[in-house]
């Protein structure tokens, strides 16, 4: 959806050429948002990853990347020119790793044995967040939608992405299945 100046497109963007971007150009009251819901929500250990490019952040201006369970948020990690800021049903805090332009961002969140927890690893060029075993406030984090979002940028300011994926991890039936049809197999080639 967009708001006054935003819009989205295909392009050159703080990843490079051929990424998917949102723009908010024209100020305060503008804003994009690109959502897209998974196939199924987040299991226990399962991961979302996404690679983040960004240009420049105007002041007051913000990007960002929200997940939700159904239409329930659960997390956001956003900045607003300084460093990448985390929340998950509390207030933010700090990953200290600083807002760099046109340094691509891989951020990838996985989800915890508990109901609530997780863990979220952010690389930003040479430089690494690993925010393991956090507990959400926000509650159950069986994530099942993300939405990227630049608000209020100026002209030529934008918010890229590529290579959204979800990694299921086999569930422990589907795993001794396959190892009971390797037996079978093996049993079957020595005949």
């Amino acid at each position: 959806s967009f708001t006054g100046g935003g819009g989205s497109y295909i392009g050159g963007t703080g990843l490079g050429a051929g990424s998917f971007g949102i723009y908010a150009s024209g100020g305060a009251g503008t804003g994009a948002v690109a959502g897209r819901s998974f196939d199924a929500a987040l299991n226990v250990g399962d991961e979302f990853s996404i690679e983040l490019g960004h240009t420049t952040i105007q002041g007051g201006g913000e990007v960002g990347i929200s997940l939700f369970s159904g239409a329930n948020y659960r997390f956001n990690m956003k900045s607003q020119g300084g460093d990448w800021m985390l929340n998950d049903g509390g207030g933010d805090f700090t990953t200290g790793l600083t807002y760099s332009p046109n340094t691509p961002v891989t951020f990838r969140f996985t989800r915890g044995a508990a109901a609530n927890g997780y863990s979220v690893v952010i690389i930003q060029g040479a430089n690494t967040y690993n925010g393991l075993n956090y507990t959400g406030t926000s509650g159950t984090m069986d994530i099942s939608r993300v939405d990227l979002y630049s608000n209020a940028q100026g002209g030529g300011e934008n918010f890229g992405f590529n290579n959204l994926q979800v990694n299921a991890v086999p569930e422990p039936a589907s795993g001794a299945l396959l190892g009971l049809g390797l037996m079978i197999f093996a049993a079957l080639r020595r005949r």
